[in-house]
């Protein structure tokens, strides 16, 4: 239940996040149904209001069950209940958590799709974070010209045609994990940089200069419909990487 995952990202916090200043990033399967009443209990009513706006009950859950983590977590590494948990909200809509000068900052960032929620956290570095539903019926050749960079869509067009739809759910997370690790969202252009290879880490280059911006995207497949990338600031590839954790949901729900 929700005290089992509170342990756990408690002693995960004190044994291994906090002395190796590792950053992770958690994704949980949510299935089709499910009851998310208790973890409401930790939402802020700000956060209840918005869940209760969404038409579709999949995606009021999965919104439940993201910010549910995600005040656990931080309450967890704060040592404070998760209600209590002092978030704001930057100008592009970026949540912060709010701490005291002395305090080392702790990024985070937090996504969710039909099905699978993510929460990524670092300390000092920025961390941005993206799950997406793989949807075979979309016109993804379309969409990579309309908002991708050419150096994309190059890479696109150097797989097969039958990996084609998966790859451009792993570009497409990895480029939404930076502009909202940038903490820019859609306002920055999704054509103004690109993602060098398909590895499971690659750096992110502006796509003018070619140049590298200091950002490292890795990305994994939580399930075979869903692909899931971070993207965090880091002077070299060889930094460590962002730790996946797969978060079942029967520790939560």
């Amino acid at each position: 239940m929700i005290t089992s995952i509170n342990d756990q990202l408690s002693k995960f916090a004190v044994s291994h996040f906090q002395s190796k200043k590792t950053p992770f990033a958690f994704f949980s399967e949510i299935p089709e149904t499910c009851e998310t009443d208790e973890l409401k209990n930790y939402l802020s009513p700000e956060e209840c209001a918005r869940a209760a706006r969404f038409y579709f009950r999949t995606d009021h859950d999965s919104f439940v069950v993201a910010h549910a983590i995600k005040r656990l977590a931080l309450g967890a590494m704060t040592c404070q209940t998760p209600t209590d948990v002092p978030l704001t909200i930057g100008s592009h809509g970026k949540p912060r958590l709010i701490r005291a000068c002395d305090e080392d900052p702790i990024q985070f960032s937090l996504s969710h799709t039909k099905g699978v929620v993510a929460f990524a956290v670092a300390f000092q570095a920025p961390i941005g974070v993206d799950v997406e539903c793989v949807n075979l019926n979309i016109d993804t050749a379309n969409l990579a010209k309309t908002f991708l960079a050419s150096q994309d869509t190059d890479l696109l067009n150097s797989v097969a045609d039958t990996e084609r739809q998966q790859t451009f759910f792993q570009l497409w997370t990895a480029k939404e994990a930076y502009i909202k690790g940038i903490g820019l969202g859609m306002s920055h252009s999704l054509k103004s940089f690109f993602v060098e290879a398909l590895d499971h880490k690659s750096r992110i280059c502006d796509s003018q200069t070619g140049a590298p911006l200091n950002w490292i995207t890795q990305s994994c497949q939580p399930t075979p419909k869903h692909y899931m990338s971070s993207a965090i600031e880091s002077q070299s590839a060889s930094d460590d990487q962002v730790t996946f954790l797969e978060l079942p949901f029967q520790m939560i729900g």
